[in-house]
């Protein structure tokens, strides 16, 4: 993701620390599939069902405990089998009705409702404005950061990642987008119902969804492992062109990370215009982006293109843990420093990566209490300068 106020960062990249910690339960079991049944019509109330595909690495297991913030969770079931369970926000405790063991599989389905969680920080969670509902999947303040838990039950790690599929029910003035590819829309007495469902599997905090008066503006770019990407925004009517002279450069961007990193491997590029002020989240194949940054030019493409690379650092390549969040971050706005290079060459290459360099090298270490290594960053600097701007270096 991106916010706004970004710094600079040092040019030297340190060592790796012992702070950080692991979630280990993705190594007793799987999350293979998630399903979410969302019905988003009376935001910001939801009315939610959710099913775990789950499946035993070793045994035997007798309960799992998920992450969901807040919600009043109602029952959950495992094959029409209800189970005990007690949540206790952020952790939901489930008792199996019997014993996993290695290579068993089980389902939950687990049924909730009621308001979602926005980050204290205000970045990230669930966002109700005006017409518009959709989540930002990272919380600056949350720990973990990973903020998935903020709409479905889940593990909410950076090293847990499933095929998702996500059922949205609105109003048929409030269309909705998710990750993936439209399975199917149907209007039924009144409710506008899609069906998105991602193929390949990611983490839960890239998982999203975003309701509001949108139109669906589709072209393509060639390039990923059949020549040719579906291209998906979510915008209003009346800024079509400005989305479409905002993103006139994307075929560069994609011509420019595929000759760096290699293809493109998602089914589309997507991104949903959002009434948010503070930047962009890369969630997979579709972004959120603020409104306020699509004006028709090409002031604010390093932000797109930032959120765009992301799709091979943090989608696909992911931190194990948020102390090494640089491996996501800091090659994000590496690739801004590569995506300026393929449009105007190499002396504004240059000169990008001096003003990252001379920056770092003066505010860095004041606002982040001295000078870090990019591994082992503490929790409350995870979204700052060494991360962004030194991992970038």
């Amino acid at each position: 993701m991106m916010r706004l106020t970004l710094f600079f960062f040092l040019c030297f990249m340190g060592f790796h620390s012992d702070a950080q910690t692991l979630d280990l339960r993705s190594d007793s079991m799987d999350i293979l599939h998630t399903e979410i049944r969302l019905d988003v019509r009376n935001a910001p109330y939801l009315s939610a069902q959710c099913v775990l595909h789950l499946q035993a690495k070793k045994g035997p297991i007798n309960e799992i405990r998920l992450d969901l913030e807040e919600y009043t969770v109602d029952s959950v079931r495992a094959f029409n089998q209800k189970l005990l369970f007690l949540h206790n926000s952020p952790s939901l405790y489930v008792s199996f009705a019997s014993s996993l063991f290695a290579g068993d599989s089980t389902q939950l389905e687990v049924f909730y409702h009621g308001n979602g969680p926005m980050d204290a920080s205000g970045w990230g969670g669930i966002y109700n404005q005006g017409p518009y509902f959709y989540n930002l999947g990272v919380g600056f303040d949350s720990d973990p950061h990973n903020y998935g838990r903020a709409w479905f039950p889940c593990f909410d790690n950076f090293v847990e990642r499933s095929t998702f599929e996500v059922y949205l029910w609105s109003l048929p003035a409030r269309k909705t987008f998710s990750n993936g590819y439209l399975v199917s829309e149907t209007l039924d007495q009144g409710i506008l119902k899609r069906r998105w469902r991602m193929d390949t599997p990611i983490p839960s905090y890239l998982a999203c969804f975003s309701s509001g008066p949108y139109i669906s503006l589709k072209k393509q770019v060639l390039g990923g492992t059949t020549g040719i990407i579906p291209v998906e925004i979510a915008v209003v009517a009346s800024d079509t062109s400005k989305v479409l002279g905002t993103f006139q450069h994307l075929q560069k961007a994609v011509d420019a990370f595929e000759f760096w990193y290699g293809p493109f491997i998602w089914n589309k590029i997507g991104y949903s215009l959002v009434p948010f002020q503070s930047g962009a989240m890369e969630h997979a194949t579709n972004i959120a982006i603020m409104q306020s940054a699509i004006t028709g030019n090409t002031a604010n493409e390093t932000l797109w293109a930032h959120e765009l690379s992301h799709h091979w650092w943090g989608d696909l390549a992911t931190c194990s843990t948020a102390e090494d969040m640089w491996l996501n971050e800091g090659w994000a706005v590496f690739s801004e420093n590569l995506f300026t290079e393929w449009l105007y060459g190499k002396e504004a290459y240059n000169n990008a990566v001096q003003t990252d360099f001379l920056n770092v090298l003066q505010n860095a270490h004041v606002e982040e209490a001295g000078y870090r290594a990019v591994s082992g960053v503490p929790h409350a600097y995870t979204y700052g300068q060494h991360v962004y701007h030194k991992g970038a270096a």
